[in-house]
């Protein structure tokens, strides 16, 4: 697979009379990357920016710099990937590069995901998301990515709906792997909403895209999103797969899961401040210290006068802006970052 990619590039980069150069370092790379072999994958990606670097190919060497990162990020290493990112922002601000906005703030999206800190996702996701009634046909990782957030937050009604527009506009326009985030996403909507017929039928797209192939990690890599997608696979007892192969998928995604775990707690707990990215509404800062004070949401509400439905609102946001996971984590964070102080009962 990894040869064939590099044929490819190559021939491309024929067709397009050197304006690629350094695409097919970067093609070739990112099968090794599929297939695990990070050190392959490394050396691809170094090569690319070296030839991108000659004629100023700035988005291949992007794209390459943010693959070196995942690469970290494969390995755990959060530091070294952000190194990374922030050479890729440095590299487009510096040299002006508008065009390559957007895919500067993707790319900002996938490392802070993985990071669990959604408080540091630039602004417009929330704003822009393209929606499916007017969906162009280009830009199909900042789509994907739009869709993602979405589905983050918890808007999984607009999320769906931009699925489908998204499924019906890339038929046959290649965007392997945008759609085979689409399925696994369509995978997880239809999980969540306990419809096993839709959730079998877009869970077998993304199998076939990557069974043949070998390609484990494009599953693994989702860590507890693939496990939670496994483990309802087997409940519906839904045949059809190589059971073998589906294990070793799911042992994989497991360890990426506790990996990414291990990551992010590391992330969280070294001397990082987010005062500068969290902005809280007036309520937001009462129901949070409401909250470290160890009061029940109920007698939140009732100190507040307003309903307990009120008070799960603002929870909910204050969990987003800080990118927690619970109440203790959001008042370790909180307080972590001077936003509350440290209760003494």
């Amino acid at each position: 697979m990894v040869e064939y990619f590099f044929e490819y590039a190559q021939y491309a980069d024929k067709v397009r009379n050197g304006c690629g150069y350094g695409f097919e370092y970067l093609f070739a790379g990112e099968a090794a990357f599929y297939r695990e072999d990070m050190a392959h994958a490394a050396k691809m990606f170094n090569s690319a920016i070296m030839k991108a670097r000659l004629t100023g190919q700035h988005d291949i060497l992007c794209n390459a710099l943010w693959n070196l990162g995942r690469i970290e990020m494969y390995y755990g290493n959060h530091k070294k990937a952000l190194a990374r990112l922030d050479e890729l922002v440095a590299h487009i601000n510096d040299n002006h590069l508008v065009q390559l906005y957007e895919l500067r703030d993707c790319l900002i999206f996938w490392f802070y995901c993985r990071l669990g800190d959604l408080a540091k996702i630039p602004s417009w996701f929330a704003n822009t998301i393209p929606g499916p009634e007017n969906m162009p046909i280009s830009m199909a990782r900042k789509q994907v990515t739009g869709v993602y957030y979405l589905y983050l937050t918890g808007d999984k009604t607009k999320s769906y709906a931009t699925l489908l527009q998204l499924e019906s506009l890339w038929q046959g326009q290649g965007r392997w792997a945008e759609r085979l985030c689409l399925y696994i996403l369509k995978a997880l909507l239809h999980m969540d909403a306990a419809e096993p017929e839709p959730f079998a039928s877009a869970f077998k797209r993304a199998y076939d895209m990557v069974y043949a192939n070998n390609l484990k990690y494009c599953m693994s890599g989702y860590g507890k999103e693939m496990v939670a997608i496994l483990d309802y696979l087997k409940k519906q007892g839904i045949s059809g797969y190589d059971r073998e192969w589906l294990d070793a998928v799911y042992r994989d995604a497991v360890s990426t899961a506790k990996r990414l775990q291990v990551m992010q707690a590391a992330y969280k707990n070294q001397n990082y401040s987010r005062e500068s990215s969290v902005s809280l509404t007036k309520r937001e800062n009462e129901t949070l210290h409401f909250l470290a004070q160890g009061l029940t949401q109920k007698e939140i509400g009732r100190l507040m006068g307003i309903s307990e439905n009120a008070v799960k609102k603002h929870i909910s946001k204050i969990y987003f802006k800080l990118g927690a996971v619970n109440r203790a984590d959001a008042i370790h964070i909180a307080t972590m970052n001077g936003l509350v102080d440290v209760i003494n009962n």
